[in-house]
């Protein structure tokens, strides 16, 4: 359906942001924040792994080492988790801890649960000890060796932090939520679709809340290669390890009134495909969490100013509103 110019969708729920949680350079939620609030940018590093190699000049930074929460579940999962899953199971368990939503009676099949996940980050020593395996006696990669002697070769754990969906799976299992489930990956559209069909999902009733969880770690060698490569990161930029998550519900009462609001959330296929990302300068490239983040900043700190359009990696422009409390 479409609507004169000037007009609006109407809007048949109000989706507020209840609770939000952010692991960024800067540390969490209010160090990031105030970071920007001073102007501070990040400057990131050269990577020594990436040393004769053509990113031997690309930057990173990655995350302050977070602490692992005094829980005994969460601690028997972490062994489970890459680096990027961690991230992001840290970002909802700070966000559900603000918005209460089981003490408050949200039903948990009724909170869905939509993840965009990075390119994937392992262990790099496990790798190279599969690679290893897995070459002839020429030094060429062979997909028997790698079935029969690379997989072999390392603890069967570390295929676990290998999944797109694993952070998807480890909050569920850590957080009790059991209702519409979904992972985008690996650029900055897979955290752009994961706010839009949580928004959709509210909208229409699907359900009656919404963790949106985005983590990514392109400081990771091989990542920043990869994207550097496609042509995704330019040399001036930083890449930069961040997650973010946000708790939304629709039609709260209460309290929920006077907290703001996320609408208009849109992913539209343009020509384009130089990446737009107004948190670049400050933030550094945070890739596949970067829409997330700012919705995030962009609904909590508006006195930040920042433009809520964003021009991904693959050619698509990501934008929302934010309704005021």
């Amino acid at each position: 359906m479409s609507w004169p110019p000037g007009w609006k969708r109407p809007v048949l729920s109000r989706i507020s942001v209840v609770g939000a949680g952010l692991i960024s350079p800067f540390g969490g939620l209010e160090e990031t924040i105030s970071a920007l609030k001073k102007g501070r940018k990040v400057t990131g590093r050269r990577l020594q792994l990436l040393e004769g190699s053509p990113w031997a000049n690309f930057r990173a930074v990655q995350t302050p080492s977070p602490e692992l929460p005094d829980d005994p579940a969460f601690r028997k999962m972490r062994k489970y988790m890459s680096g990027q899953a961690f991230l992001a199971a840290l970002a909802a368990r700070e966000a559900l801890g603000q918005a209460e939503l089981m003490k408050k009676g949200f039903e948990p099949d009724r909170i869905g649960l939509f993840v965009g996940a990075g390119l994937t980050s392992v262990d790099r020593q496990a790798g190279l000890e599969i690679l290893a395996a897995s070459v002839n006696s020429q030094g060429v990669f062979e997909p028997e060796k790698f079935v029969s002697c690379g997989l072999k070769s390392v603890n069967p754990l570390w295929a676990f932090e290998t999944l797109a969906n694993m952070p998807a799976c480890i909050i569920s299992v850590l957080e009790g939520l059991k209702g519409e489930s979904a992972v985008y990956t690996p650029f900055e559209d897979a955290g752009a679709q994961a706010l839009k069909e949580a928004v959709r999902a509210l909208e229409t009733g699907l359900v009656d809340a919404a963790v949106v969880a985005a983590s990514d770690s392109p400081n990771e060698p091989a990542s920043l290669a990869q994207t550097a490569l496609l042509g995704y990161l330019k040399e001036s930029e930083v890449a930069a390890e961040a997650s973010a998550a946000l708790v939304l519900v629709r039609n709260g009462g209460g309290d929920c009134l006077a907290r703001p609001g996320i609408d208009e959330v849109i992913l539209e296929r343009i020509e384009s495909s130089v990446p737009d990302d107004p948190l670049a300068l400050f933030l550094g490239r945070t890739m596949a969490a970067s829409p997330v983040i700012l919705a995030l900043l962009a609904s909590l700190a508006p006195e930040l100013g920042l433009n809520t359009s964003l021009i991904c990696s693959r050619g698509h422009r990501f934008s929302f509103e934010v309704n005021a409390a």
